[in-house]
């Protein structure tokens, strides 16, 4: 069966996901993702359906995520941060007919669930259940051809910050799986991302963010080191534990790692970090600068939104050529500025942000209204 990642077939042994003392090369991260994926379907999840997924960050994750894309599904990352009710109105909004839950998460998870309606024996707790749902439904030597021809894709939630959050169903996802590695990995380079190297996400994958760079960095033939938080010191060491060459960061984890003295550097070899990126919220210039003074051009900013308004990107002389600006949109994104007449704007005006994609606008999961309400009558959407 020809593998879906280059490294399953270039370096089937290298490893490929770290997280604590536990490991995955790239054959048994492919092997397990399969696995999950004949899994899926063998509970009656076809390309497009939704299931649900409660977790911090661990191995199990990445094998998770890449079992999705190869069923064709649509998973939902809940937020472990949310109450009970929240997820709740997330399950039962997606219409979500499975969850796969932590053992910390478990007791809001399976509360949630019962509400939303999803029976209790399709409540799967990682620490518990999955390794006997996995092997009830791939038995040992299975290596038949999996049924989809469809790369899955998240149902990602908005914020809420304008009502209740609504999950957003992408134009430029569903591809072929065949073309799922090359898409996933192109958007890695328009972000700068090294075309190799080494991972340290501490961002949480339930994020737009967390996941997206995940995705990429298996693509673009990257080890991913995991940890389900962030912690300063522990961030450096394991920099130089694992000669880490990218990181993705929110900017609460910048500033941080700005507001160390010199004193906290010293000793510390970080010599091996080509890449910084952060997006998800605006990052204060001075945190940005002290990290460009402290280890070069290296940070990338991007902006965008679950919708699909990105990326647009920023390099660190781009930045310091024009403080505050967030770059240059990728070619397939055409950005406008409207006033509240729904008129475009001249440059230097202040109004809503409007896109236009080549590959056509999100809609909103089961919300027409909202849907029809997020675009101008030309089809740019916000």
């Amino acid at each position: 069966m020809e593998p879906l990642l280059p490294m399953t077939a270039e370096r089937p042994d290298a490893v490929a996901v770290i997280h604590d003392d536990r490991t995955r090369t790239w054959a048994e991260l492919e092997r397990e993702a399969r696995r999950v994926a004949r899994a899926l379907a063998g509970v009656g999840l076809r390309e497009g359906d939704r299931w649900a997924l409660l977790s911090h960050n661990r191995l199990e994750w990445a094998e998770l995520f890449l079992g999705n894309v190869l069923a064709g599904t649509r998973y939902v990352p809940l937020n472990w941060h949310l109450t009970t009710q929240e997820l709740e109105y997330l399950l039962a909004n997606s219409g979500a007919s499975l969850l796969v839950v932590d053992e910390g998460n478990e007791a809001k998870g399976r509360a949630a669930a019962a509400a939303a309606g999803i029976a209790s024996e399709r409540v799967v707790v990682i620490d518990r259940d999955l390794p006997g749902w996995l092997a009830a439904h791939t038995p040992d030597g299975t290596d038949e051809p999996l049924a989809t021809t469809v790369a899955g894709a998240p149902l990602l939630y908005t914020g809420g910050t304008t009502g209740a959050s609504k999950g957003v169903v992408r134009s430029d996802q569903g591809a072929p799986i065949h073309q799922w590695v090359k898409g996933v990995a192109a958007w890695g380079g328009f972000i700068h991302m090294p075309a190799e190297g080494t991972m340290l996400v501490t961002t949480p994958l339930y994020h737009a963010f967390g996941a997206g760079v995940l995705g990429a960095a298996l693509a673009r033939r990257h080890t991913v080191v995991l940890r389900d938080r962030f912690e300063v010191d522990r961030f450096l060491d394991d920099v130089e534990e694992y000669a880490v060459t990218s990181a993705p960061l929110v900017p609460t984890l910048m500033v941080r790692l700005a507001k160390l003295v010199d004193h906290d550097w010293l000793g510390r070899d970080l010599s091996s970090l080509q890449w910084i990126t952060h997006t998800a919220a605006p990052c204060p210039g001075w945190a940005k600068q002290a990290l460009i003074d402290r280890l070069g051009p290296i940070v990338v900013e991007f902006y965008g939104s679950s919708e699909g308004t990105g990326p647009v990107v920023c390099t660190s002389e781009e930045w310091m050529a024009r403080p505050g600006t967030v770059g240059r949109p990728n070619p397939m994104l055409e950005v406008s500025v409207v006033g509240d007449d729904g008129e475009d704007l001249p440059a230097g005006e202040i109004g809503t942000l409007y896109f236009r994609r080549a590959d056509g606008a999100p809609t909103y999961h089961g919300d027409d209204e909202k849907t029809q309400a997020s675009r101008l009558a030309d089809g740019r959407f916000t």
